[in-house]
Order: structure tokens, then C-alpha cells, then sequence
């Protein structure tokens, strides 16, 4: 999650238990491409081309992912009387704050129960200070944690890092909130968080929670991965300006499609992975001559999907909008492998698939609650890419 340091936040997905001496319902905020002295995971294949520290003062918040449907506002968990805690900001919501050593805490200060004890929860971040420079709301991201409500104190700590956002955007994209939504995040209609769970465990599959260190051992995957966070580098390790010509300003521009006009670094990265062929060359160019990661491509791929060995493609869709009930004809490869019984997510919402899905060819019905998103496939551990679709009246 990177929102708070100067580079990038990373989203975390897995049994969030730190590999430090971090104990209970502790965490940091930090940037880094070697281990720290403190045995906090480091990422395989990354150059030490130059080591971030803590993030000072980024705001904390735990949410309960929206369960009343797609699109729907996140229920915030921090308890606003506790002790220690900050807040409330201008939407009611409260918040812990990083230390000088990037620690926090929220032990004790969250509401032992949500609204439904099966929903998952995320932290959100934001804000910060690293190196001098403070950054502002715009530099956001998430952490999510592959445990739902009445399991969370069981979650022995928190390691945020950039590639696990980088993962967790890629998966979890038809479960994303668009930007109308005031708090970046995600939601589904509680019949679907079995779903949205496959999805995190998707995300874990490219990155361990744990360490932020890569689980996908292909190569061209881990690249592909370094080049995205290399491409919002520059906007991070800023104080966070948009005006014309400035770091954040061009990567926001570039990034922006009929889908998202990103304002913060989250924004930006869902926006890639949703429209995985808009700008690419130019966004590609945004890489500093040093990236802060890698290795990376020698060149800009043609598209930004992660190229995962046998990983589920979907490649076009039978019809591109159709009304609750009707039918949909995903083509692609590799659509049920790892499983014969792939998860298909529509709008945010699971889909019921009709007929025996094949690898080439998977036929489901538009859900009720779908909303106007994005279409996903879910064999197993592995998320596919996405192809929007519009529910019709």
C-alpha cells in the first residue's frame, strides 16, 4: 500500500501475520526493496537500487468490505471513542497514525463485531511522510486480509507493501468501487463473498501476504509486475501536486479512461488493470531511468496483463450488455484451469454458469445486483483479465 510512503502502498491479501517482531494486531508502513534489519520481508528480483524508509503519519483505517451490493460505501471498524485513536475526518470515519518508525497498531480499537460477521475487512491508508516529504490524500492504497469479521483477532500482524498491491488491484478488479464511491475499496452482495474470497487468495498466489515477497515464479510475471510499480514511482515521491506537466498530473492523465479518472495512485494502477491497453507505451514511458524495481521489460509489453503461465484469458464476450437473466458467452483459454467449476463475476456479483463450462468457452446468466463493471474469471487461485460490461435496464 503505497499511498502513504512516498512510493507505493501495497495491498496485502493473505493471513496477515508479519515476519518481524511485530506481535498482535500490529503493522508498519514502509517502502523497501531489501529486507530491513528488522527481518521484514524484502521482494525476490529486486534491485537495491535505493531503499525507502518508514511512512510517518499515514492514517490507518479498517473497513468492512460493502456486503449490500456492488458499488456500496465500506463500514468503517476504527472505534471512534478508543483510546488512541484519530478522527473523526470529514466522513465520519476514524483512523490510527503511523509512528516515526512507520508502526501502528489497532489492537483493541476497532468494534468486535460488523454488520455480517462473514464479511472481509481491508485496512485503507493514506497520507504520510517519508524521507521530508509529506504526501497528500491523493497517495492512497489497501490492505487486505484474507480473514472475515469474526476471525479478525486472529490476525497477528500487518506487512503493507507495493507488490501486493500491484496483486490485489490485478484480482480483484470487477470487485472494485468505481470513484463515485468516496473511499477507494471493494464490495459485493453478501451471497457473493465466497467470490470475493477466491479473489484474495488470487491476489496471495502472485504475492505473499506475509512478506510481500513474489509466490509467482515466472519471470516475465515478476517484470511485469516491477514495471507497474515503477510507473507511479515518480507521482509517489512527490508531495503530491496534479498540475500540468507534474509527475502525478501525467500519470493521472495517462491513466484515465471512459471508465476511471484516477486521483489517486490506487486509481491509477485499478485503471490499468481494467483497461490493460490504454496508453501502455506512454504510461511505460513514465519509468525512470533507475527504476526503483526490477528487473523489468526491455520494452513496454503491448499490454499490461499480467502474463502468467496458463493463466485464465478472456478474450471477447458473446454479447457486451444484457439485462439480469439473460445470457453471456465468455470465450478465452485456459477459462477452468485449476478447477472445474470456475467462478465467473459479473458487476461485482457472481454469476451462475449454465451448461458445462470448457476451457475455451464458459456461458453464464447476468445476476441479479449486477451492476454496470466488469466481467471475471475465477479458476481456482487465478483471476483472469477483464472485459467491461454494461447491465441494461
Amino acid at each position: 500500500m503505497k499511498p502513504i510512503t512516498k512510493a507505493l502502498f501495497l495491498l496485502l491479501l493473505s493471513p496477515v501475520v508479519m515476519v518481524s517482531t511485530l506481535s498482535a494486531q500490529k503493522g508498519i508502513l514502509t517502502m523497501h526493496q531489501t529486507a530491513p534489519s528488522t527481518g521484514i520481508g524484502g521482494r525476490h528480483g529486486v534491485q537495491p537500487l535505493d531503499t525507502l524508509g518508514p511512512v510517518e503519519g499515514g492514517h490507518i483505517y479498517l473497513f468492512e468490505v460493502g456486503p449490500h451490493g456492488p458499488n456500496t460505501a465500506p463500514f468503517s471498524l476504527i472505534n471512534c471513542s478508543a483510546s488512541g485513536v484519530s478522527g473523526p475526518d470529514s466522513l465520519g470515519n476514524c483512523y490510527v497514525v503511523s509512528d516515526s518508525s512507520g508502526h501502528f497498531d489497532i489492537s483493541g480499537l476497532y468494534y468486535p463485531h460488523c454488520e455480517l460477521d462473514t464479511s472481509l475487512v481491508y485496512l485503507y491508508a493514506t497520507q504520510g511522510a517519508l524521507s521530508g516529504i509529506n504526501n497528500n490524500s491523493l497517495l492512497t492504497a489497501v490492505s487486505l486480509m484474507p480473514v472475515d469479521c469474526v476471525n479478525l483477532p486472529t490476525v497477528s500482524g500487518i506487512h503493507i507493501g507495493d507488490s501486493t498491491t500491484v496483486a490485489a488491484v490485478f484480482a480483484l478488479a470487477p470487485f472494485a468501487n468505481s470513484t463515485a464511491i468516496p473511499t477507494d475499496g471493494f464490495s459485493t452482495k453478501y451471497a457473493s463473498l465466497s467470490a470475493l474470497s477466491t479473489a484474495f487468495a488470487a491476489a496471495n498466489a502472485l504475492v505473499s501476504g506475509l512478506t510481500g515477497d513474489y509466490v509467482i515464479t515466472d519471470s516475465g510475471t515478476q517484470e511485469q509486475m516491477n514495471a507497474l510499480a515503477d510507473v507511479i514511482q515518480p507521482c509517489a515521491n512527490t508531495t503530491g501536486s496534479t498540475g500540468s506537466g507534474s509527475a502525478c498530473g501525467t500519470l493521472f492523465s495517462d491513466a484515465t479512461t471512459s471508465y476511471i479518472t484516477p486521483t489517486d495512485l490506487y486509481q491509477a494502477l485499478l485503471s490499468m488493470a481494467q483497461s490493460p491497453t490504454n496508453n501502455v507505451s506512454s504510461l511505460f514511458g513514465l519509468i525512470s531511468s533507475t527504476p526503483l524495481y526490477g528487473p523489468i521489460p526491455s520494452s513496454a509489453p503491448s499490454s499490461w496483463v499480467l502474463p502468467i503461465p496458463s493463466a485464465p484469458t478472456i478474450s471477447s464476450l458473446s454479447v457486451s450488455s444484457g439485462a439480469v437473466g439473460d445470457s453471456v458467452t465468455i470465450s478465452g483459454s485456459n477459462l477452468t484451469y485449476g478447477s472445474t467449476t470456475p467462478i465467473v463475476v459479473i458487476g461485482g456479483v457472481q454469476a451462475t454458469i449454465t451448461g458445462t463450462p470448457s476451457s475455451t468457452s464458459i456461458t453464464v446468466t447476468v445476476p441479479t445486483y449486477a451492476i454496470t463493471g466488469f466481467i471475471g474469471v475465477y479458476p481456482g487461485n487465478y483471476a483472469s483479465n477483464v472485459l467491461p460490461f454494461t447491465v441494461t435496464p
